[in-house]
């Protein structure tokens, strides 16, 4: 907690001082709002039907008091166009882009490179990295060498030990300071030669050590081809887990888009925590409707049934919300202080240049996006022009622009979110 603090303390210091926050009074989300939620044996339920038809309009100011424009570094070993991953403790900003993996400080000043990037000797593929920020060690792995790497924080390579034993893509990778483990969330392929039907994926999470052994299986899935269906034909429906995400950096907690509940992991056993109460549609998604799925007629009777129903599931939380996303781009926002659910349409009232995504969010503290300085660049010219938003911002981003050029790295943009 003590760390928190000093972190949040170390942000507004330095970047209320000359880096672009713009701080905004705002006002609570509606307090009239009738929840759609209720609690029984620990477990929350939101029923996001009713609160669907009761969608209500907010300022992103009423969730966010800040922007922060960061300025990332322009070096030719350091180019970004987006981000895979992204980090961040009291002094560094890392980042994973491209097959790349670099550390920044907290101002944008680049600092250095974690290996090399290639197929060759010394060089690998990054696909993923987690931090211990006590010891201040970086692990970035891939799949491609079926490697994990151990670097110090400044960029010296410690070691390199085997990832767990199978053919996957790594989706998620938490570091367990505690057991000194890693959490894994993998996708496996699975092959049968003698018969096509048993072909599919096995979602797996996984508790493993240095050595890449199994300590735990913590959650598997199975599923068939007939699952695919709703990926293959739909285009918006990914039959898996859907998201891993850490909250208070000790609580894992895992959503999967067929099951609607929200787990918790923990004592070495997963738990649901919340529920989407969405019984009528999860009734309706059987696994005979999709098998069948062969034309673009077919397609359409079942896409016809998906978007009007299609699940929500909570995708990130901070402090005091949840943030939840559904497949037909709706988004919900659950306080936890006023124990309140509302499907939401946000006014973007704070000048971000940028929409936010309720999947991308540091430490339980920030949205974020990356912009690339030519598109960052037009968009802030055209909100200097604009009445829309107070002078105080137009302040920040003229600050921004003239420490850039079209040929500048990307902008790094941090959306405080209210605690």
């Amino acid at each position: 907690m003590k760390h928190t603090f000093i972190m949040n303390l170390l942000l507004f210091l330095l970047f209320s001082c000359g880096n672009g926050v713009s701080k905004v009074q705002t006002k609570k989300l509606l307090s009239d709002t009738i929840s759609y939620s209720y609690k029984k044996d620990g477990i929350l339920y939101l029923d996001l039907k009713t609160a669907k038809e009761k969608k209500v309009d907010i300022n992103l100011s009423d969730i966010c008091d800040s922007v922060i424009y960061i300025p990332l570094e322009t070096k030719k070993n350091c180019l970004l166009t987006h981000i895979n991953q992204i980090e961040i403790d009291s002094k560094n900003i890392f980042i994973y882009s491209g097959w790349s993996f670099f550390r920044f400080d907290i101002s944008g000043k680049f600092l250095n490179q974690y290996g090399k990037t290639g197929r060759g000797p010394g060089e690998y593929i990054c696909q993923g990295f987690c931090l211990d920020k006590r010891n201040k060690i970086v692990y970035p792995s891939t799949i491609f060498r079926n490697k994990r790497y151990k670097f110090t924080y400044d960029g010296k390579f410690l070691k390199s030990f085997p990832l767990q034993d199978n053919r996957n893509t790594t989706r998620r990778i938490y570091y367990n300071y505690r057991n000194n483990t890693f959490i894994n969330s993998t996708e496996y392929e699975i092959f049968s030669r003698k018969d096509d039907a048993n072909n599919g994926k096995r979602i797996l999470v996984s508790e493993v050590n240095e050595q890449g052994k199994y300590e735990k299986i913590i959650y598997s899935k199975f599923f068939t081809p007939e699952n695919f269906y709703i990926e293959r034909y739909c285009g918006l429906f990914y039959p898996i887990l859907s998201n891993m995400y850490i909250y208070d950096d000790t609580r894992i907690m895992l959503s999967e888009v067929v099951n609607d509940t929200l787990f918790e992991y923990k004592n070495n056993k997963i738990y649901p925590k919340v529920i989407t109460n969405n019984k009528a549609f999860r009734n309706k998604l059987k696994i005979e409707m999709f098998s069948n799925i062969k034309t673009i007629k077919s397609y359409g009777k079942v896409h016809n049934i998906i978007r009007p129903n299609t699940y929500s599931t909570v995708v990130n939380e901070s402090r005091r919300y949840m943030f939840l996303t559904s497949l037909d781009g709706l988004m919900y926002i659950y306080d936890k202080i006023d124990d309140k659910l509302r499907c939401v349409n946000i006014n973007y009232n704070i000048d971000g240049l940028d929409v936010i995504n309720f999947y991308k969010i540091i430490n339980n503290k920030y949205f974020y996006g990356l912009i690339n300085a030519d598109e960052f660049i037009k968009l802030a010219e055209e909100s200097l022009k604009s009445s829309k938003y107070p002078d105080r911002y137009k302040s920040k981003l003229k600050s921004v622009l003239g420490k850039i050029n079209e040929e500048s790295n990307s902008i790094l943009i941090l959306y405080k979110i209210k605690n």
